[in-house]
Formats: structure tokens, C-alpha cells, sequence
């Protein structure tokens, strides 16, 4: 089977799964994108995505991250749809071989200290309403 159709299935299985908030097996999934009104709390429902290096989520996610996304440490691509504007605090900590990040239009949290971590940051992209200081 070729890897683009391997990828499909595997992106169809987690959505499937994902919307029942079971997500308890390991996988070679190596990019996820959550469907365009998905907007479910993920709590560790991606734990076992470890080799996971893009996730997208669609417009409608405004969830808390907390720690969801502690165990995506193969992380190099993040992108959060338009709605999303959640404090992020601590949550992007252990995405240290993050490469890009891109916010929403409407993101505008304080980002503090929660980039630190970002070693190997290289894109950051910022929507419309973001009016928050960068130092």
C-alpha cells in the first residue's frame, strides 16, 4: 500500500476515533487535521501519537491545551484555526523540535514564557486580532 493511502486511512481512523475520544493504540501517523467544526476538549487522547510531525486543527477548536500535546515531542508543524485563543501557558513545553507555528485570526493570549521551550522555532505566524507584547 502506498504511504498516501496508508496516511488517508490512518487520518480517517483517527478522526473516527477521535470523535469517540478513544484514541488508545500506537501510531506511524504522521500528520493529523482535525475536521472544521471539531471542538472537543483532547485531554490525552494524543498520547500515543508519537511520531506525529504535523496537526492542524480546524477553525471551529478553542479548546484548553493543559498537557495534550506533552507527548508529540516529533512535533515540527502546529496550526491552530481562526477561533482558537486559549491561554497557552505551559502546553508547548516539550515541542522542542517545533519549526512552525501559526495562530488564528482571533489568538490574542499573553504569550509570557510558553515559547521559551521553542528551541528550533523558525516560523511564527500571528492572526489579525493579536495585540499582545513579544517581550
Amino acid at each position: 500500500m502506498n504511504k498516501l493511502i496508508y496516511d488517508v486511512i490512518n487520518i480517517l481512523i483517527i478522526h473516527i476515533i477521535i470523535m469517540n475520544m478513544n484514541i488508545d493504540y500506537d501510531s506511524n501517523l504522521s500528520v493529523l487535521t482535525f475536521v472544521h467544526n471539531y471542538n472537543h476538549p483532547l485531554s490525552n487522547s494524543l498520547n500515543q501519537l508519537t511520531n506525529l510531525s504535523i496537526l492542524i486543527f480546524g477553525c471551529a477548536f478553542n479548546q484548553p491545551l493543559s498537557n495534550s500535546l506533552n507527548q508529540l515531542v516529533n512535533l515540527s508543524i502546529l496550526l491552530f484555526g481562526g477561533y482558537f485563543n486559549q491561554p497557552l501557558s505551559n502546553s508547548l513545553n516539550q515541542l522542542t523540535n517545533l519549526s512552525e507555528l501559526t495562530f488564528g485570526h482571533y489568538f490574542n493570549q499573553s504569550l509570557s514564557n510558553s515559547l521559551e521551550q521553542l528551541i528550533n522555532l523558525s516560523v511564527l505566524t500571528f492572526g489579525y486580532y493579536f495585540n499582545q507584547s513579544l517581550s
